[in-house]
C-alpha cells in the first residue's frame, strides 16, 4: 500500500514539475554559435538572430567555445551546383543565391552530429525561417533528465519543428464556375398576372484577382459571366407560366475582400459593387412574341462569403454570395419598369498566390535598467 502510494506521489510530482525541469535542462546545455564565410553584414546578421532564438528557447549562449557543449557554426556561402563528374557552378539567376549551412558540432568529442543547408538569397526573408532552423539543429541535442530516484543521460524525444510558415503573397489569381439561383421580382403588374416572381437557375463563371494589402484585407477585381438562357416560372396569378428568358451578360465586381489564410483552411467575407454588361438584347419569348428589356442603372451590390482548404500550391474555396442590383429591367419598346433581378450564386473555384511579401524585421527587446 505505501509502495503504490509512493509511486502515486512520484508520477503526481512529475506532471506538476516537468516544464520546469525541462526549461533547467535546457538552461544548462551551453551553445557556442560562429559564424564563416559570407559578408560581414551576412555574418552580423545571422550570428544576432541565432544568439536571440537560441536564448529564446531557454539554452544558454557563450562565447567561450572551452566551456560550451556544442558549437553552432553558420556557414555562409554561395549556392553552388554539383555534377556528377565533380564539377560546380553558381545557381542560377533563379534560383536562390546563398546557401546557410548548419553544422552542430559537440565539442567533447569534436564530431559534427548535425548538417544541413538552406538556400536562400535576400537576409530579410531569413527572419521567418531563423527558428525553424534552429529546432532542426537541435532536435537530437541530448540532454539530462532528472528524476527523483536517479539521473540518467538519454536523448531528448523532440516532436518534428512545424514546417516554416508560408509567406504571404500580393497577388492572388482563380477561377471558379458553378449555378445562380435567380430572382426577378415584378414591379409592375403585367396584364391577365397578379404581382409575383420569376425564377431559375443558370450557370456561371468567373475570374477573379486580389492583392493583398493587409493580413485580413484584400481587394478583388472579378470579371463574371452569366448566362440566363433557361425557362422562367411566373408564380402567382390565374395560373403559372413558364416562358424562355434570354441573358447573357457580363459583371465587373470591385470588392473588399477581409480573409483569413491560416495553415490548411481560408475563410472570407466579400462585400462591394459591380457594373452589370448585357451581351446582346436581353429577350423575353413567349407563345404571343418577344419581347426585349434593358437594365436603367448598370450597378448592383455583392455580398458573400468563401471558404476552403489548401490543395496544392493554392487553395480550393467554396463561394456562396447574394447580387442585387440597384437599377431595374425595363421593356424596351414604352421604358416600363418590370423586374427588379436579384440572387444567389454557388460556385467552386482555386486560387494561387504570387509574388512573396517581405516579412517585417521584429523589433529588438530594449533592457531597461530598474530604478533605484
Amino acid at each position: 500500500m505505501k509502495k503504490g502510494l509512493a509511486v502515486l506521489l512520484f508520477l503526481a510530482s512529475s506532471v506538476l514539475y516537468a516544464p520546469q525541469l525541462a526549461a533547467q535542462l535546457r538552461s544548462d546545455i551551453h551553445i557556442d554559435i560562429m559564424t564563416t564565410g559570407g559578408t560581414e553584414e551576412q555574418q552580423n546578421f545571422f550570428r544576432d538572430n541565432f544568439i536571440m532564438e537560441t536564448t529564446a528557447a531557454g539554452y544558454t549562449v557563450t562565447e567561450d567555445a572551452l566551456s560550451a557543449d556544442y558549437t553552432l557554426n553558420l556557414e555562409i556561402g554561395k549556392n553552388m551546383i554539383r555534377y556528377d563528374d565533380g564539377t560546380e557552378e553558381e545557381a542560377p539567376p533563379d534560383e536562390n543565391k546563398f546557401l546557410l549551412g548548419i553544422h552542430l558540432i559537440k565539442n567533447e568529442t569534436n564530431k559534427e552530429i548535425v548538417y544541413f543547408g538552406f538556400p536562400f538569397t535576400e537576409l530579410e526573408e531569413m527572419y521567418q525561417y531563423n527558428l525553424y532552423l534552429l529546432y532542426n539543429a537541435m532536435a537530437n541535442v541530448a540532454q539530462t533528465i532528472v528524476t527523483v530516484e536517479q539521473t540518467v543521460d538519454a536523448e531528448q524525444t523532440v516532436e518534428a519543428a512545424p514546417p516554416p510558415p508560408e509567406p504571404e503573397k500580393w497577388l492572388w489569381v482563380g477561377a471558379r464556375g458553378g449555378m445562380s439561383f435567380r430572382f426577378y421580382n415584378r414591379t409592375e403588374a403585367i396584364p391577365f398576372y397578379e404581382e409575383g416572381i420569376l425564377y431559375f437557375l443558370n450557370l456561371n463563371g468567373a475570374f477573379q484577382a486580389s492583392v493583398h494589402l493587409l493580413p485580413w484585407l484584400d481587394v478583388q477585381a472579378e470579371l463574371d459571366f452569366t448566362s440566363d438562357d433557361a425557362p422562367f416560372t411566373v408564380t402567382g396569378g390565374t395560373e403559372d407560366k413558364t416562358d424562355p428568358f434570354i441573358s447573357q451578360s457580363l459583371t465587373f465586381p470591385l470588392l473588399a475582400r477581409f480573409n483569413l489564410r491560416k495553415g490548411y483552411l481560408m475563410a472570407g467575407a466579400l462585400l462591394g459593387p459591380y457594373v452589370f454588361v448585357p451581351l446582346g438584347q436581353m429577350k423575353n419569348k413567349t407563345m404571343g412574341g418577344s419581347f426585349d428589356y434593358k437594365m436603367d442603372v448598370p450597378l448592383g451590390y455583392i455580398a458573400g462569403i468563401n471558404i476552403g482548404m489548401k490543395l496544392g500550391p493554392g487553395y480550393l474555396f467554396l463561394d456562396t454570395r447574394w447580387a442585387a442590383d440597384f437599377g431595374t429591367l425595363q421593356r424596351a419598346s414604352d421604358g416600363a419598369n418590370l423586374y427588379q433581378r436579384s440572387g444567389v450564386t454557388l460556385s467552386i473555384g482555386y486560387e494561387m498566390g504570387f509574388f512573396d511579401k517581405k516579412p517585417k524585421k521584429p523589433e529588438e527587446a530594449v533592457s531597461v535598467p530598474p530604478t533605484e
